[in-house]
């Protein structure tokens, strides 16, 4: 059986099944009165949301970033791991005043010996965006509540 292309039906199943198993996505991009497609691997990674980074309940916090009763409101202590260099804390300081950086201390959170551990806290204005932001820089993989002993 020929296809309205003249391939025979098989070629065309082998030509449909090849481009399925493609690992990639075409984006249109306008040019003018032109549509071209641009080819983007599948693999590219989308950015993680703030939510699946930070290992806490933000909605338990009140306007003040504390927790708790009446009585007994505190702050909550958050950790993270960055890149041992001045740049990565740069960028830290300059989204959270509260970052105090614990080089050589993996912390809870098990920052390797490439990393240094940053400690914050959510008792500051704008704690909810502070902590978006720094989810959303690339090398923060996770922010985890801080607990002390």
């Amino acid at each position: 059986m020929q296809s309205m292309l003249g391939l025979p039906a098989a070629v065309l199943l082998l030509l449909h099944v090849a481009a399925l198993s493609i690992q990639h996505r075409v984006a249109v991009a306008e040019s003018g009165d032109q549509t071209m497609p641009i080819a983007m691997p599948l693999s590219t990674p989308a950015p993680t949301p703030a939510s699946a980074v930070i290992g806490f309940d933000l909605a338990a916090l009140d306007e003040h970033g504390l927790i708790g009763p009446q009585d007994g409101k505190r702050a909550v202590d958050y950790e993270y791991c960055i890149p041992n260099h001045q740049q990565a804390l740069d960028e830290v300081l300059a989204i959270d005043p509260s970052a105090r950086v614990m080089a050589g201390s993996p912390g809870r959170i098990g920052c390797s010996e490439a990393q240094w551990l940053v400690l914050g806290n959510t008792h500051q204005p704008g704690f909810r965006d502070v902590l978006h932001q720094l989810a959303r820089l690339a090398f923060v993989r996770r922010i985890e509540q801080a607990v002390f002993e």
